[in-house]
Order: C-alpha cells, then structure tokens, then sequence
C-alpha cells in the first residue's frame, strides 16, 4: 500500500523571545516550555498503536487490539492535537501533542 501524506501549511503566529520568555499578541509575556511528543508506540483504549509514518502534524498509525492472539489491524490517518499545558484540581500538565480521541 502507498499512502501519502499531505502537509497544511499555516501562517504562523508572530512572537517575540526575549531572555527565554515569548511575547505572543493574544498571551503576553509566558516562559518558553519543551513540548512533550507523542510517542511512536502506546496503548490506548485497549487497543496497540506504531506509528508508521509521520510527516510534521499528520502521521499514519497501525490500529490493532491489545492481545497477542489478534493479528487483525487497520490504519488511521490522523492529525496530531497540541495543548499549552493546564492544571486540573491543583496537578499541572506540561503542553505535550495528543493522539485524537
């Protein structure tokens, strides 16, 4: 099979660095953080996810159950999610990519 990626191009947000700090039109002035990227392999759902290819934000993953005795898969075509980072009853979330629920 030959799958083929597409890639979205769009204009970017403009920002200003100064000292590790960005300054964005809509945030003001907040500390740079490392993004946290989506791993190559996970379990989700009881289902086994390997990404197969991976072209900036859309990648293809091979879908299958998470038993050994299954060998039935599919593929999905996704575009890969980002968040800032948020807190939930006083625990902060790093920003980090997410798969799509």
């Amino acid at each position: 099979m030959l799958f083929t990626l597409l890639t979205l191009k769009l204009k970017p947000k403009p920002k200003l660095v100064i000292l590790g700090r960005t300054l964005t039109p809509k945030t003001g002035f907040q500390r740079e953080q490392k993004l946290k990227i989506l791993e190559e392999s996970f379990t989700s759902k009881g289902f086994k996810l390997q990404q197969v290819k991976r072209d900036g934000d859309i990648a293809i993953y091979k879908k299958q159950l998470d038993d050994p005795e299954c060998e039935n898969y599919h593929y999905e075509v996704v575009a890969i999610k980002r968040h800032n980072g948020y807190e939930i009853a006083g625990v902060k979330m790093p920003p980090a990519e997410m798969y799509p629920s």
